[in-house]
């Protein structure tokens, strides 16, 4: 977002957005929210292939055109996890979430947001109850992902490594057998 809403736009950058928005619109009849999926999709590309700073600027530039785009925070989240800022991906995966009007990518970003939340309770040290909170939070996300997709192994993966990073190695392994049996049934 471009540092919005902390770091004021000055006067030049806005209007060089607007003349973005403009541009970019009219590749697609004028429909922004069309424009916002192709910047998104690049932007997932780019992601993909591990860059991260023509990701995060693709997706800026899809926020741009549609601000309540979920697909966008969901970008902005990830590279954040990414980057190992597990407090700001959190909060953009919470409003990914929160914008999210499709039940087909809940399980995708309950996911995520569990890594994310499993891995700012990694990072905390000596606060227990506080640790503990946030882990909590990410076994919420995860068993929000599992009970709408059950089939996802990788999911199953990522909360037995979030069982196993919160030192409960039981509930990790039981999650591992719920991963593998994932797999087999595909």
């Amino acid at each position: 977002m471009y540092g919005q809403p902390e770091i004021p736009r000055p006067t030049q950058l806005k209007q060089a957005d607007e003349a973005f928005v403009v541009n970019a619109a009219s590749e697609f009849g004028g429909d922004r929210r069309l424009a916002a999926i192709a910047w998104t999709d690049q932007a997932d590309r780019y992601f993909a292939e591990g860059n991260l700073d023509l990701a995060m600027r693709r997706y800026n530039q899809a926020w741009l055109l549609d601000p309540t785009s979920y697909e966008v925070f969901l970008g902005f989240g990830r590279v954040m996890l990414a980057q190992q800022r597990y407090d700001s991906a959190v909060a953009q995966l919470r409003r990914s979430l929160q914008l999210c009007d499709e039940a087909a990518a809940l399980p995708a970003i309950l996911s995520d947001l569990g890594v994310a939340y499993s891995r700012q309770a990694d990072a905390i040290k000596g606060l227990p109850s506080t640790r503990a909170a946030t882990f909590a939070l990410a076994n919420e996300s995860f068993a929000g992902s599992t009970s709408n997709a059950p089939d996802n192994p990788e999911t199953w993966r990522r909360w037995a490594r979030s069982l196993s990073a919160e030192g409960k190695p039981a509930d990790a392994a039981e999650k591992l057998r719920r991963a593998d049996a994932a797999a087999r049934a595909r």
